[in-house]
Formats: C-alpha cells, sequence, structure tokens
C-alpha cells in the first residue's frame, strides 16, 4: 500500500519502512526487521528485548499479541500481523480531508 503526503509525494522510504512488511518473519529471522517487530510489541505494552533476534521468546510475544487481538496464534508475524502492529502509525499517515467549509 502506498502513502501518499498531503501534497500527493510518497513518504520517505524510511517511513514505509515502518508500515511495510516485505516478507513473513518467523523463528530464526535476524536483522532490522525483526527489530522493528520487537520495537512494535514494545510500543503496545508486550515488553521484551530487543535485539533483532527472533528467537522463542519473541515468538512467544508475537503470539501472545496474535491471540489479544483475535488471531491464531501462530508466532509467525505475516502481512495480517504486522499491519495490526503497526496500526497507530497508519492512522496517523492517513490523510485528513477537509472541505472548503472546514468541516
Amino acid at each position: 500500500m502506498g502513502y501518499l503526503l498531503g501534497d500527493g509525494k510518497i513518504l520517505p522510504a524510511w517511513i514505509l519502512e515502518e508500515v511495510e512488511l516485505e516478507t513473513p518473519l518467523k523463528k530464526g529471522a535476524l536483522g532490522q526487521a525483526t527489530r522493528r517487530v520487537q520495537e512494535w510489541l514494545n510500543l503496545h505494552n508486550i515488553g521484551l528485548g530487543i535485539d533483532g533476534d527472533f528467537g522463542q521468546i519473541t515468538e512467544l510475544k508475537v503470539k501472545q499479541f496474535q491471540e489479544y487481538h483475535g488471531f491464531q496464534p501462530t508466532g509467525i508475524v505475516d502481512a495480517e500481523t504486522f499491519k495490526k502492529l503497526v496500526a497507530p502509525l497508519r492512522r496517523v499517515l492517513t490523510p485528513i480531508h477537509i472541505n472548503s467549509k472546514g468541516k
């Protein structure tokens, strides 16, 4: 999904990386995408260390998040789970349309 600024310009890549998931993440994944998931889990008050290693604890915390939000608790961060994780940022990036009368 592409996000546009109010003037029609596409958001910078560093912001897009926060709201888009290239591939599902699961136990054994390493790197920045895993760090991002761990950060988002913390922002949702599901505390865990942020180390970029999708290990047993991250898998458990993803399952907790999924279960809380009514998803099948697989421990895999798929597109649906990631979309829910980043929903707060997606909401603030949604353009607000104001009619000519300011309503």
